[in-house]
Parts: structure tokens; sequence; C-alpha cells
């Protein structure tokens, strides 16, 4: 008998592995192969296979939440950028761009629309999302023209009376550590004020975290929660979301969920009792941000398709959203401030001068500080220095593919410019751009402009953030206030950990009056 009829006869004469050996035994084969051809078809096959990057970023959807997890994202970018060049595959569909431009480019591009990172951040409030979670760019055109001007620097202008109360309050806080020789812990102070700040604008109150000097209805907890999970959850390739959601038992997240369920009953009250009281034709109802935004709900509501749920709606992200990244960008500038004394002399010259010859009122306007170049200068650099977040959030290539920074790329393909590569670029910054300088922008305007342009602060264009007015405002005029009336010195080096947001950590500051004539 030859060897083969041996053994065929073998296999037949062999009784037939049971159920419970051969189906994981099959279950395994299968995933071998599947992940095998994944893994061939990313590295040879793929239309974005001729990317470089690390080995992982081309084969698994992972490595962006492996960063994330490492706490140093825009700092791996830019190693990454500098080890693989322009083009870094982060994904096996997301491409990092660091070319000059190329956040402009993105972010203007017609056809070039929102990923579905942004999903991990919509409420589902209203039917309608929020301006900052629509993913087309049409839609998201037709819902910023009912409430844009709602934003506008004139409309935040108006309630100016109202950011000057808020800073009168800070500076007073201020005083107290300085004469009690208390160090100032620059990131919790500055959070402080900017959460009171939207209170204060939309609702028509302060929530009270400057005058109880405490985390109010946990809302700050709850944000420092609840934040870095959904960053991570939009990082997550859409089938892997689901498996993902074991993360609410985490007892921090848990509690930051409960807690921000607690704000939007907070949210919906407020609304509820602004309503009555503009039904009322109360008098004394304040024309902030909210009353404006119920008044077009009376006005034109049902022809524009804005309801109450679309006004509770962007509340709740006004509440929650926003005033990290402000805070993030205050703690910022007054820690290189503190640690470069000739920046604070520079400024604090200025600001003592324009007093002295009358162009600055007692309570600083905002239109007032932002005729000080260097002040301007230090608001600027301030966004440069420290990036806001690492992640190079994607647009997606519209259909038919496009061209970007001199590279065709298939339609489908995420691109993404990391904010801290193009705000570190030595070609357009000088080549002391890892340095705080805010002389490199007392420059020409058209210098200063393209500058600006490679600064991811709030982006750019027509999906450039909403609330970049409140924040100017409320950032220039504080600085403005707080070094014409305060020395601060450096006490302690900062750390950063980034969760989503690139959050200085652990920064105390000294705090003294200034003696200065009046």
């Amino acid at each position: 008998m030859s060897p083969i009829q041996t053994h065929i006869q073998w296999l037949i004469q062999t009784p037939p592995l049971p159920l419970p050996i051969l189906l994981p035994a099959l279950f395994l084969a299968i995933s071998i192969l599947t992940v095998g051809t994944y893994t061939l078809y990313n590295l040879k096959f793929h239309p974005l296979s001729a990317i470089p990057g690390p080995f992982l970023a081309r084969e698994t959807p992972f490595y962006p939440i492996y960063l994330y997890y490492h706490g140093d994202f825009a700092l791996h970018m830019r190693h990454l950028h500098s080890v693989y060049g322009e083009f870094v595959r982060l994904t096996p569909n997301h491409i990092a761009v660091s070319s000059p431009t190329s956040f402009k480019q993105l972010w203007t591009t017609k056809g070039f629309e929102k990923g579905d990172f942004y999903d991990a951040f919509a409420l589902g409030i209203s039917k309608n999302r929020d301006l900052f979670t629509i993913r087309q760019n049409s839609f998201h055109s037709q819902r910023k023209r009912i409430h844009g001007n709602i934003w506008s620097m004139t409309s935040v202008l108006e309630m100016e009376k109202y950011i000057d109360e808020l800073i009168e309050l800070f500076l007073q806080r201020m005083g107290r550590l300085a004469d009690e020789k208390e160090l100032m812990d620059v990131g919790l102070w500055t959070w402080r004020y900017t959460y009171d700040i939207i209170g204060e604008l939309f609702f028509g109150k302060a929530y009270g975290f400057l005058e109880k000097e405490q985390d109010i209805d946990n809302l700050m907890a709850a944000a420092g929660a609840v934040a870095p999970f959904e960053g991570m959850m939009g990082m997550a390739p859409v089938w892997a979301k689901p498996f993902m959601m074991w993360m609410l038992a985490i007892p921090n997240i848990a509690r930051g969920i409960m807690n921000f369920q607690k704000v939007k009953v907070t949210g919906k009250k407020l609304v509820a009792d602004r309503m009555k009281i503009m039904e009322n034709q109360d008098k004394s109802a304040r024309n902030d941000m909210l009353g404006k935004m119920l008044s077009i709900v009376w006005e034109k509501g049902e022809r524009v398709d804005w309801t109450v749920l679309d006004v509770e709606q962007e509340c709740f992200v006004a509440m929650v959203a926003g005033n990290d990244t402000v805070s993030i960008s205050l703690t910022v500038i007054l820690y290189h401030l503190a640690k470069n004394p000739s920046s604070i002399a520079r400024l604090q010259h200025d600001l003592d001068e324009a007093a002295k010859n009358g162009a600055l009122s007692p309570t600083i306007a905002y239109k007032e500080a932002i005729s000080l170049p260097y002040l301007v200068a230090t608001i600027n650099e301030g966004f440069r220095i420290h990036p806001l977040f690492g992640y190079p959030v994607p647009r997606v290539v519209p259909k038919g593919g496009a061209e970007v920074c001199g590279r065709w790329w298939p339609e489908g393909t995420e691109l993404g410019t990391s904010c801290g590569v193009p705000e570190k670029n030595k070609a357009i910054f000088g080549e002391d751009a890892e340095s705080w300088r805010p002389e490199r922008w007392l420059v020409e305007k058209e210098k200063a402009a393209r500058m600006w342009d490679e600064v991811c602060a709030f982006g750019i264009g027509s999906r450039a953030c909403i609330g970049q007015h409140i924040a100017q405002a409320e950032m220039t005029k504080l600085v403005a206030q707080f070094l014409l009336e305060f020395n601060i010195e450096t006490a302690s080096e900062w750390d950063c950990l980034e969760r989503w947001f690139n959050k200085p950590q652990n920064i105390h500051i000294k705090v003294t009056r200034r003696n200065r004539a009046t």
C-alpha cells in the first residue's frame, strides 16, 4: 500500500474530533488567517501602504490610544515626524501631516469634513447636533447662521461689565493670597475664573467658583473625568467603541458621568427658569447669551428648526467645553511670564505707561488692552508655545480624492495635523521656536497673520471655534489687569499630562502686590 493510501485510510479510520476541541481550533485557525490577511493587506496592498510609520500604527487602529495612555501625545507626534518625515501613518487610514500650511489647508479646503472622532462628543439632547460635533460642513453653516451672531465680539463686549466684575473678584482673591503669602495654584484659579465667566455670560450668574473657592456641583471634577474618556472613545475605531463601554464602570469616570447628568438637569432648569421670566416680560431679565438664544426660538424657531432643546444643548456645551482650553492657555501664559522676568518687566512697563497716559481705564477695557502690542504678542505666544492637544484631529478626504500638500490622497483618507508640530516650526517661527519669546510677534501684520495660521488655538475658517471671542476677551483683559496690579514669580516647575487636553499640572507661583505710582 502506498504512503498516500495509508494516510487516506488513517484519516477514514480516525474518529472525528469532539466539538469542544474542533470549534476552538477552527476559531483559532480562522482568527490567524484573518489577522494575517489584514496584516498583509495593510502592509502591502492598502492604498496608504507607502506612507511610513510605526509598525503598530500601520497595522492596527489603536496606536493613537497607545499614545494617549502614554500621556504626551504632542511630544510623540513631533518625534514621529522627525523620524518618518512629512507624512506619518498613525492608523491604517489616518495620516498625520506636518507640511507648512497643512493645518490651514485641511480646515479651509472645500469638501473636507470632520471624521467620526466627533461622534463621541455628541450629546443627543436635541435631534440636531451642536456646532462642535456636526460633521457636515453645509449643515454646520446652516446651523451657525441661526445663532452665530450671538457669539460675535460685538455681542460679547455688550456683556463686558460682567467680565469686569469677575476679574475684580479674581483680583480680590489674588490679593488674599498675596497678603497671606499663599502660593497660587495657577491651573485651579484660572479654571475657576473661566467657569464663572461662562455662568455669567450665559445664565446671568456666575456659578460661584471664585466666590466660594470650591468646585460647585462637582462640575470641574466631572469635566476632568469625562473629557479624557470622550477623547479616547473618539480615537477608537467605530467597531471597537461598544467594547470600550466597560470603562464606564471605572469609579472616577462613573462619578463624572453621574455629575454630568446632574449638570444637564441644572442646565435644563436654568433654561426653564429663564423662559418663565421672559414669558412674563420681566424687565429684569438680562439680555445675555441664553436670553438671545431663547429669543430666536420665539422669533423664528419653527422656521429655522431651532427649539428649546437646541438651546439646552448649546448651553450644556458651553457649561462643560471651552473652559479647559482657556484655562490651559491662561495657565501657560502666567507660567511663562513668571519664568521670564524680562517679559513681565516689558509688559508691566507698557501697562504703566498706558495707564499714566490715560490710555487705560482703571478697569481695563478689551479695546484698550488690544491696543498694547506686547500684550497681544504675549497672548499669541501663549497660544503657540503649548499645544492644547497633540492628537491630529482628522478631516476626511472627499469623494474622488484630493491633493493635499503636494500629494494625492484617495477618498475616505483621514488627514490631520498635530498642533505642536506647526507651532514649533523653525522655518516659520525662527530657530528659537522652542523658546518663549513674545517679541517674535512684533512684526508687520502680514507676517504675523501668516504665523497665526500655524497656531491651532481656535481653528481656521468657517469651522473655527465659535467661542473664540469670549476666550480672547476674558484672557486678554485678565492678563492685563492682573499684571498691572500684581507681580508673579515662579515657585515650581510644571508637569503635563495629556489626556485629550494637554493640561499643565502642579504649577504654583508667588503673587505679590505691586507698589506702583497711581
